[in-house]
């Protein structure tokens, strides 16, 4: 395999873990790495909580005796929930006079709230689902009917569907353990609290598990992880044809100690059991992609991916490489046997792709990049010369009316004074444009300006002299009473836009004005405008 290994017919597929320290009660509020832990979680699809089931431990981490390691359960998912409903309280009116002046769905509003927790639309869909199928909520799908306690409801539930935990109780091999494991089983047995479940809590011991392995390393005893037993020099058993090393009468002991302790006590460290059951809640799957189904039955496939359940073959395409999916010609199964598109991958799968001949072989699984002109990179395609003479922002003489009127949207924002306009002010305009509007379907945005002047500078206290600075960034001159940006959408009202625009001034640093197209601001017919007699007589 290129990820991972096989051994004995047993496929190890790696998965990335995060070790999140900081973990003390009140991080919400600041504590330990305070907002710093919390937002290292959101990159994770499921959480694995290791707690110390001997009590030996307390919830800062000191060394004490008789601690109830279910407290610390209880404080963890509190702070959980603390940070997602701290975050949405504040913002509570202001997200229910939105979702109501957009008219948009319930789960889109809440998806554009809670996306930056890494979530996606389908995990709020289903957090709705559940408030709706179980009654939690009198209002149900109703935001602007939801009280405090009805957010509160649905936060529970959605924080049981982002973040599912895992509970490792660990050190189960101490003096109180067994008390302490009996306590919590107990209280979690048949019922769902805290974010828990009775079949997610996975009893282990990691210092078995490491002692274990250090003793295969040097070739001490013959074991796997998730074994549940191991063979030494004693049961007269070689290592693949190395014979096994004499265990002395301490290292003996401690081996004894875990077969009986952990080993045949509980049936395994755990360890792996963690990994396999957190890999189990997601709802994952393996599928072996091939480049071709002839291929011997000894012979151990290169790639294993892992996939949600309910995923189609197209899908799976689309995930192992855009090309894949862009040129994407048909796909078979172990007999030859023709898959649909929408047919729905199971668990074990070995698929295999027709493809052009343009498609990248299967082993490249890494997506392609590609330069684009987008407004994050505003810059001419080419320019006679590399640097420009600074000049000064054009003031408007005769009748000159460029750009002051509107020409394709229904709402637009116009400065009322001149300025030197960077593209990376631009570009921050447009980004919070989209998102303050991001529930707009169908958004458009027009950009009446373009950088494409070249702004040179100097280091401070720089000598006069020897040449024009260097290039530092892109701009464009704005003269008073211009229009710069542009929008419509067909669910765009007048508070929305002049709500976003209002946003956008305060990014330029001049006086705006906020402009809705009408007869008055549209670009009049030649003929009525008004002759250009004296110079400077319609300035203003």
């Amino acid at each position: 395999p290129r990820h991972g290994w096989c051994t004995n017919g047993r496929r190890f597929v790696p998965v990335r873990m995060l070790d999140v320290a900081g973990l003390v009660p009140g991080a919400s509020e600041g504590r330990g790495l305070g907002n710093k832990f919390l937002d290292d979680l959101r990159h994770a699809d499921v959480l694995i909580h290791v707690v110390d089931a001997s009590g030996t431990t307390d919830d800062n981490g000191r060394e004490t005796k008789g601690y109830d390691p279910v407290n610390d359960i209880q404080w963890l998912r509190g702070e959980i929930d603390a940070w997602v409903y701290g975050n949405l309280e504040r913002r509570w009116p202001g997200i229910v006079r939105r979702h109501t002046a957009t008219k948009a769905p319930s789960v889109d509003t809440l998806h554009a709230q809670l996306g930056g927790y890494g979530t996606t639309r389908d995990i709020v869909q289903r957090a709705m689902d559940t408030v709706v199928r179980t009654s939690l909520i009198a209002s149900k799908d109703e935001l602007a009917q939801w009280t405090l306690d009805d957010l509160h409801v649905f936060v529970n539930v959605f924080l049981d569907h982002r973040f599912p935990t895992i509970v490792a109780l660990n050190k189960i091999d101490m003096p109180d353990s067994g008390k302490n494991i009996a306590s919590i089983i107990k209280r979690y047995h048949k019922a769902s609290r805290d974010g828990i479940s009775e079949e997610n809590i996975v009893l282990t011991s990691a210092l078995a598990e490491c002692f274990l392995r250090r003793m295969v390393k040097q070739n001490y005893i013959q074991y796997m992880t998730g074994d549940d037993d191991f063979v030494s020099n004693d049961d007269g058993v070689s290592n693949n044809g190395v014979e096994l090393k004499e265990l002395d009468e301490k290292t003996r002991r401690r081996l004894g100690n875990i077969r009986d302790l952990v080993l045949f006590r509980y049936g395994s460290t755990g360890v792996q059991d963690v990994i396999v059951r957190a890999v189990e809640v997601l709802g994952f799957v393996p599928v072996y992609p091939v480049k071709s189904l002839n291929f011997g039955a000894a012979e151990a496939f290169r790639d294993c991916v892992l996939v949600r359940k309910g995923t189609t073959v197209r899908e799976f395409a689309r995930k192992l490489h855009n090309r894949l999916d862009v040129g994407y010609a048909g796909a078979e199964t172990v007999g030859g046997i023709q898959l649909a598109e929408d047919d729905v991958i199971e668990v074990g799968s070995i698929l295999g792709f027709r493809a052009p001949v343009v498609a990248p072989r299967l082993s490249a699984l890494a997506p392609i990049t590609q330069q684009t002109r987008n407004l994050g990179n505003l810059q001419p395609r080419r320019r006679k010369y590399k640097k420009a003479q600074k000049g000064r922002v054009p003031v408007r003489v005769g009748n000159s009316t460029k750009g002051n009127y509107m020409a394709f949207g229904d709402y637009g924002i116009r400065v009322k004074d001149g300025l030197r306009l960077s593209a990376n002010t631009i570009g921050a305009i447009h980004s919070m444009l989209r998102r303050q509007l991001k529930a707009i379907k169908g958004l458009q945005i027009w950009l009446r300006v373009f950088p494409d002047i070249p702004v040179t500078t100097k280091g401070t206290e720089v000598r006069m002299g020897k040449g024009k600075g260097a290039f530092d960034y892109w701009a464009c001159r704005v003269p008073k009473d211009k229009i710069i940006f542009e929008m419509s959408g067909p669910s765009l009202n007048l508070e929305l836009a002049k709500s976003a625009m209002r946003q956008a001034g305060f990014k330029l640093g001049v006086p705006t004005e906020f402009v809705v197209a009408d007869e008055t601001t549209r670009q009049p017919k030649k003929k009525d405008l008004p002759k250009t007699c004296i110079p400077f007589q319609h300035a203003k």
